[in-house]
């Protein structure tokens, strides 16, 4: 489960890095 929770941690991050870029 560790395993998972911090691949979708690092996906959340990822989105939201993604986002920030397609803003500028």
């Amino acid at each position: 489960m560790l395993v998972i929770s911090t691949f979708q941690i690092i996906a959340l991050i990822f989105t939201m890095l993604h986002i920030k870029i397609t803003s500028i």
